[in-house]
């Protein structure tokens, strides 16, 4: 009884934790992944859309794409989902590892975490998930290290190099060590010795890769892109939003979990933890995908609160036990809708809002062919690994590619999905689009204006062919 009372908030997070996958860029890291495994090699050229033909990319998720392939192809939908989950979960482990939560402390703030990390889970098995994982790894090596230099430490050399190799974040991860051990030089300068030695080898190790320090140009160069601002993940929370709000809150918490320490006078042995979380708190201001990090990293503050809520010693396991369960039911409830759900694309494209029977049409009807073909961001990925014979104008992976010369497809492509330049003044003869895009009102009164036909239209995208 007492390892199931232990396993259930794990047992829990997994099951909240099971989502349709519903990335928008899941098929063009489908091909990548099928092409890996057809021939051996990494594919560094564009083939699969239009604009901006064979342009070399530093793909830096390229290990990401194997596995996705890999799962999808013996498992289909319901592994990458399962796959996602068992993520998550390894998640919130290694972040508990780290803060040393006790059972009441996970049935207090597991949920917590759960609902503030919902935006990022619901989107289920994708890259950015394992560099949050792989994060969890590396705080739970540093803690572990700040308490009893544990030799453990030398294991972010193996871990940097599997990271660099999965997902561009692991810059992020790199950035966390010299805040962790700028906190350890207030408590014991001689824990610093070690640091330069591991820092200078991780950073060694990361160059291990198939693109060497390119890997390292194409993160900044996310970084320093401004068309990133038109990306929902790489724009700062809108103010006086939910997001913005629910920030906010964590905020509250966070300064009152930082208030309980210091009257504990416990504010000096979390130094390391408070400094990371305090400066990393005003990232997801300027890029709302860091936040998903930051709320894991808060958990050791989060602790001192849920300790001011413990139950005499002798009603702790039981008051745990009765609120998990009563959270299981609760979260199975829930989940029922998913657990039940057929995975499959046309279950994606119900949550993706894409369009098979538009797709269909263009082939059937040959309307894909003479690159003159618009088609909107979000469909990129779909239309990649669903119908191959289709080309789409720009896919997720395009945002932030430059050329020598500083061609942006991107650049050119969103003034006309949104109709701030006049797709009839463009090279396109056809346009696949979503009538939640402005260029579909734009094509809309062309069609009144006779200068453009709508050949199909269904509740999700409508085709539009010039005269």
């Amino acid at each position: 009884m007492k390892s199931i009372l232990r396993l259930l908030p794990y047992i829990i997070v997994f099951i909240a934790a099971i989502y349709v996958p519903a990335d928008s860029d899941l098929g063009w890291h489908l091909k990548y992944g099928e092409y890996f495994f057809k021939t051996g090699s990494i594919l560094k050229e564009n083939t699969f859309s239009s604009m901006m033909p064979d342009y070399k990319w530093v793909n830096h998720s390229w290990g990401t794409d194997i596995i996705t392939y890999g799962v999808f192809s013996l498992f289909g939908f319901w592994g990458l989902s399962t796959l996602g989950a068992l993520i998550i979960t390894l998640i919130f482990y290694f972040f508990s590892k780290a803060a040393k939560l006790t059972l009441w402390d996970q049935t207090l703030l597991f949920p917590l975490i759960l609902l503030f990390e919902n935006s990022v889970n619901l989107i289920s098995f994708r890259a950015q998930l394992i560099s949050i994982l792989f994060l969890g790894i590396e705080y739970y090596l540093l803690t572990d290290y700040a308490e009893s230099k544990s030799k453990k430490i030398w294991l972010l050399l193996p871990l940097f190099l599997v990271w660099a190799n999965i997902h561009g974040q692991f810059i992020f991860g790199l950035g966390v060590i010299p805040l962790f051990f700028f906190g350890l030089w207030f408590e014991e300068i001689k824990k610093l010795k070690i640091f330069g030695f591991i820092f200078i080898g991780i950073i060694l190790t990361t160059l291990i890769n198939p693109f060497g320090v390119g890997v390292y140009k194409e993160t900044i160069n996310h970084f320093l892109n401004p068309w990133g601002k038109y990306i929902a993940e790489w724009v700062a929370f809108t103010e006086l939003s939910s997001f913005w709000w629910k920030h906010i809150l964590f905020g509250i918490l966070i300064f009152s979990g930082l208030t309980t320490l210091f009257f504990n006078q416990n504010l000096k042995k979390f130094l390391p933890e408070i400094l990371t979380a305090l400066f990393l708190y005003f990232m997801p201001f300027l890029a709302r995908r860091y936040a998903w990090s930051f709320y894991y990293l808060s958990l050791p503050l989060l602790q001192s609160l849920s300790q001011l809520f413990v139950p005499p010693k002798k009603y702790i396991k039981n008051l745990s036990a009765i609120l998990l369960f009563i959270t299981l039911i609760t979260v199975i409830i829930l989940k029922m809708d998913i657990l039940t759900t057929p995975m499959d694309w046309k279950e994606y494209c119900n949550i993706t809002s894409c369009s098979q029977k538009g797709a269909e049409f263009l082939v059937n009807n040959n309307l894909h062919k003479g690159g003159k073909l618009f088609t909107i961001y979000n469909w990129g990925g779909f239309l990649i690994w669903n119908f191959p014979e289709i080309k789409p104008t720009i896919d997720g992976r395009m945002v932030f590619w430059k050329d020598e010369k500083g061609y942006s497809a991107f650049a050119e492509f969103y003034p006309i999905e949104q109709d701030l330049v006049n797709i009839d003044k463009t090279k396109y003869n056809v346009a696949f689009v979503s009538p939640q895009k402005n260029v579909y009102q734009r094509l809309e009164k062309l069609v009144k204006a006779g200068k453009w036909d709508k050949v199909y239209e269904d509740e999700i995208s409508g085709i539009f062919v010039r005269k």
